[in-house]
């Protein structure tokens, strides 16, 4: 069992305890997804899908949910895996994903990874069905990857099979957030620790942290400098607006990184582009486009923290974290990034009242690649600029 000494997240749950139905919610799913490896040639995989798949139907209908299935070879050998799609909303021109990985690995039991992420997406789901008044012109698809620990294939299978295609007929992606290993709360000084890429990346936040004690008490995000600046802003916004005066906190690991193929990227990258949100920073090349869509991981740092140190891919990642205070945590990713989807789909919204015919025409006529949300203006302006000069030299060539 954890620490049973008070900790600053103990301290506020004297006023904010998770409430007693969302704890046998969250715990009958823990116990209906097993505490047993599900992996590629597991039977109980499948077992957990149509689990799965029937808590999508009954939240929102046969309709819209699908199994997206798709084939490739592991370790020689010839499998099949499916991702489970719940669309919220219909189809529409603007679109956010949400996901986590169902899988796990042969030797491990995946209470935290990835059983937690995939609560999250079941609970946002619920959340977002019940305010489908407010999304009415954006789908919201819930997705549960298969086969992510075997190299990320179920996420890679939806992006450049699914999604992608779903760009090139004029859906707008804005966003995509991930959870992966989002369950465990550590408060305990010396219980953090961080991988070479990321004190490299991040050197000023891994400072701040280590004076802090080097406390495993925050929820991660991962992203990077220049594409997911706006969703990443959008989460650190809403979880201050949640838990303003909570020790619990929030951090954002973001890099600068290269659009790139995915069979191109640098192996040194490691850890921050070890989860499915990595499927949507690179997806593949179609007719010449260079596609990437805005996208953050939510994690707890996964083999960095506490327990998962010695316990990541192994059967010890168990039922023992099914307490109380990482409820809260789990809670309160959860609740941050239902907060978060609001304000962007809001922010949209309002982009897209202001948008004139003329502005639109431009759009449709300049725009050649996907771009994440957050720089479309920032393009348009580069296009306008490069117009404008143009036109100058036009001019002086003439005279």
């Amino acid at each position: 069992m954890m620490n049973s000494e008070m900790s600053p997240l103990n301290n506020y749950a004297a006023s904010r305890r998770v409430p007693e139905e969302t704890v046998v919610w969250i715990n009958t799913h823990f116990n209906a997804l097993d505490e047993k490896p599900r992996h590629a040639e597991s039977p109980l995989l499948k077992t957990a899908l149509k689990y799965l798949e029937q808590f999508f139907v009954d939240l929102v209908g046969n309709e819209n949910v699908f199994l997206q299935e798709f084939c490739f070879t592991f370790n020689f050998q010839d499998l099949k895996g499916a991702n489970i799609v719940a669309r919220i909303g219909g189809e529409h021109a603007q679109a956010v994903v949400i996901g986590a990985h169902y899988d796990t690995l042969p030797q491990c039991t995946g209470i935290d990874d990835n059983t937690s992420g995939v609560i999250a997406v079941l609970e946002l789901c619920r959340l977002l069905s019940t305010k489908k008044q407010l999304f009415a012109n954006v789908t919201i698809y819930c997705v549960l990857f298969d086969f992510e620990e075997n190299g990320l294939i179920g996420s890679q299978a939806f992006v450049n099979d699914y999604l992608v295609h779903k760009a090139l007929n004029g859906v707008e992606v804005l966003a995509a957030i991930t959870f992966d290993m989002i369950l465990n709360y550590d408060p305990l000084n010396g219980s953090q620790e961080y991988y070479e890429i990321i004190e490299k990346t991040n050197e000023n936040l891994v400072e701040l942290i280590k004076q802090d004690g080097s406390k495993g008490d925050f929820i991660a995000l991962f992203s990077r400098e220049d594409y997911d600046v706006e969703l990443a802003n959008y989460l650190k916004e809403s979880f201050s607006t949640l838990r303003p005066n909570i020790a619990l906190k929030l951090y954002d690991f973001s890099a600068k990184l290269e659009l790139k193929d995915m069979d191109e990227i640098d192996d040194t990258l490691g850890i921050f582009i070890a989860s499915d949100h990595a499927s949507f920073w690179y997806p593949k090349v179609v007719k010449e486009k260079r596609f990437t869509f805005q996208a953050v991981l939510v994690t707890d740092t996964g083999p960095m923290r506490g327990l998962q140190r010695s316990c990541y891919h192994q059967l010890c990642d168990d039922k023992r974290q099914l307490t109380e205070q990482n409820f809260q945590f789990l809670m309160a990713a959860i609740e941050t990034a239902d907060l978060a989807i609001g304000k962007l789909i809001e922010n949209a919204k309002r982009e897209e009242t202001t948008e004139t015919p003329e502005t639109t025409k431009m759009k449709s006529s300049t725009e050649t690649t996907v771009f994440p949300h957050s720089l479309a203006s920032k393009v348009h302006i580069d296009i306008a600029v490069i117009t404008f000069y143009f036109l100058i030299a036009l001019i002086l060539l003439f005279n």
